[in-house]
C-alpha cells in the first residue's frame, strides 16, 4: 500500500505546521535573534523526535494491525488496487496537502475560541476550590445518635 507515502508526506508538512504554531504563540510579538535561534534548534528537536517515531518502520505494525481490524481482506485488496489507479496514485500526493490545510483550518478555529476555553478553565479551577473549600467548612456527619 502507500500509506507510508501518505505519512511521509504529512511529515514533511510538520516543520511548516511547528513554525506556524509558534508564530500564534508570541502572538505578535517581537523575537530577537537569538530567540530565533532557540526557537529554530527547538523547531528542529521536534521535528527529529516525531521523524524519528512516526518514521514508516515504526509505524508499519500498527498500521497493519488497524487496517486487519477494521477492513477485511478484500477491502485491503481494494484499497491497494484503488492506490494503483490515476486516482489512487493523486489521493496519495495530495492526501498530506489536504491534511494540512484541514489541520490549519482546525487550529485556527480553536484559535479563536481559545479565549472561551480558558475562560471555562478557570470557572472550572475556581469552582474546585470553593467546592474543596466547602467541605472543609461543612460540620462532620455525625454518626452517633443522641440520647
Amino acid at each position: 500500500m502507500q500509506t507510508h507515502k501518505l505519512l511521509d508526506g504529512m511529515m514533511g508538512q510538520m516543520d511548516g505546521l511547528l513554525r506556524k504554531s509558534v508564530q500564534q504563540s508570541l502572538a505578535g510579538r517581537e523575537i530577537d535573534a537569538g530567540e530565533q535561534k532557540i526557537i529554530d534548534e527547538q523547531i528542529a528537536k521536534m521535528n527529529e523526535l516525531m521523524q524519528r517515531a512516526l518514521a514508516w518502520q515504526n509505524m508499519e505494525p500498527a498500521y497493519e494491525a488497524i487496517y486487519k481490524k477494521s477492513l477485511s481482506q478484500k477491502e485491503v485488496n481494494d484499497v491497494v488496487a484503488f492506490y494503483k489507479t490515476p486516482s489512487g496514485q493523486a489521493v496519495v500526493v495530495k492526501m498530506p496537502i489536504l491534511m494540512q490545510q484541514a489541520m490549519q483550518m482546525t487550529q485556527e478555529k480553536l484559535t479563536v475560541l481559545m479565549p472561551d476555553i480558558q475562560k471555562i478553565g478557570q470557572e472550572t479551577t475556581t469552582r474546585l476550590n470553593e467546592y474543596e473549600a466547602s467541605k472543609s467548612k461543612a460540620p462532620a456527619n455525625s454518626t452517633s445518635v443522641a440520647k
